[in-house]
């Protein structure tokens, strides 16, 4: 049997076949042309057929319904308890653990 774009829309009509086996069939198609060696001309059924099977494939991806959305949403929340606050303490302490701290790395060199 020849294939042709009356054959390929019957099969689609009779078989009704899923999105996989009709991108099978595509890539069956594809490689009968390709490994053919045949001018196109006695190709023109199979191209044709071809022509056919893709524009069904596509009419059904921009026919299917969204997929939903699964992009990741931002997560805003703290990431600490930010009800901690370090103690104050007063300026002459802060000062001496400062000098505190400039000695201890001095001496480490």
């Amino acid at each position: 049997m020849s294939t042709s774009a009356e054959s390929a829309l019957q099969w689609l009509r009779d078989q009704q076949p899923s999105d996989e086996i009709v991108q099978q069939m595509i890539e069956k198609l594809n490689a009968r042309i390709e490994e053919s060696g045949l001018p196109e001309d006695t190709l023109q059924g199979s191209i044709e057929a071809l022509d056919v099977l893709e524009s069904h494939l596509a009419g059904a991806a921009a026919t299917a319904p969204p997929a939903p959305e699964s992009a990741p949403e931002l997560d805003l929340s703290p990431l600490t308890d930010h009800t901690h606050v370090a103690p104050e303490r007063p300026a002459a302490e802060k000062r001496a653990l400062f000098e505190q701290l400039k000695k201890d790395l001095g001496d480490q060199n």
